[in-house]
Parts: C-alpha cells; structure tokens; sequence
C-alpha cells in the first residue's frame, strides 16, 4: 500500500509545497454526509459502539467533514472506543498484574496482565483513525491552517500614505 496523496493545501501547510512537484489530478472533496440521519449505524455493531458511531458521526456532519466513504474507519474507531473502555473494567477488576501460583497455592511468579496488550493496541486503533479525522489538538491546527483564508500581512507603509 502506498502512501497517502496530499493535497496541495495540505504541503503548503507543511512547507513541501513545491511547483514542479504539484499534482495535476489535484483531489477533490467527493459528496460530503449533510445529515447524521444520512449515515445509520451498521447492524454488526454493538450498542455501544452504535452510540459512539452516531455520537462521532453528529459531530463530523456539523464541522462538513463527513463523507460516505469515512463509515468503516468510524465502525472501527467506535469498536476500539468500546475495547478501550471494556479493557480498562477489567484492569481495575482483575489488576495489571497477574499472579502465577503453584499448586500449593503459593505465588511462584508474577506477569503483566495481558488485557492490558488488547488496551494499548485499542488506544493506539482509536489514535490512529482519530488524528485522521483530525481530532487531537495537532491534527486540528493543521485543518485550520489548511482551511482558514490566509492572512493579510501588515503593511506599514499604505497605512503611513493613506
């Protein structure tokens, strides 16, 4: 699989913009989702990821950045949200630590409790599709840049001749 394309927006953002490396085939946004009410929440999810599904969905459709082609990654997302909290019940119930005994009952060695594996890779799911979709605070600075119109600079001297 190879990488992601940008757009030409998104490297002048970063600074790699650069002419003669500029798309012809520049991408466009395709039919973006108007309404929550346009994306239903697939059968195969649980109640609890549908609740995270539309929550996010909502979310998406009032910031315009949901399109019809985002649901899987919102189905997995919702999934890994689900695993994060269910992991995190569990290590508050069973510990982080599990204890190995003999059969006398004696502990006889101790191991990290391997729910906290499915945990860290759930986060690392949830982080993965979230920066995305542009939601930690870096990502959104990035889209703002990339969708604010630029600013115009200061100049000193047309305020001096007016």
């Amino acid at each position: 699989m190879g990488r992601y394309k940008l757009t030409v927006q998104t490297k002048a953002v970063r600074g790699t913009k650069r002419k003669d490396r500029d798309m012809n085939d520049e991408l466009s946004p395709t039919t973006l989702v108007m309404s929550p009410t346009d994306v239903k929440a697939p059968a195969h999810l649980s109640a609890e990821a549908k609740k995270i599904y539309k929550e996010v969905v909502s979310q998406l459709v009032a910031m315009k950045m949901l399109q019809p082609i985002d649901t899987t990654a919102l189905c997995i997302y919702a999934n890994a949200i689900v695993t994060i909290a269910k992991m995190q019940k569990e290590l508050d119930k069973d510990g982080f630590v599990t204890y190995i005994k003999d059969e006398d009952g004696n502990i006889t060695g101790v191991t990290v409790n391997p729910m906290q594996k499915v945990l860290k890779d759930a986060i690392n799911v949830a982080n993965t599709i979230g920066a995305q979709f542009g939601w930690s605070p870096v990502a959104r600075m990035r889209l703002v840049a990339m969708i604010a119109p630029p600013k115009k600079e200061k100049n000193d001297f047309e305020d001096f001749t007016k």
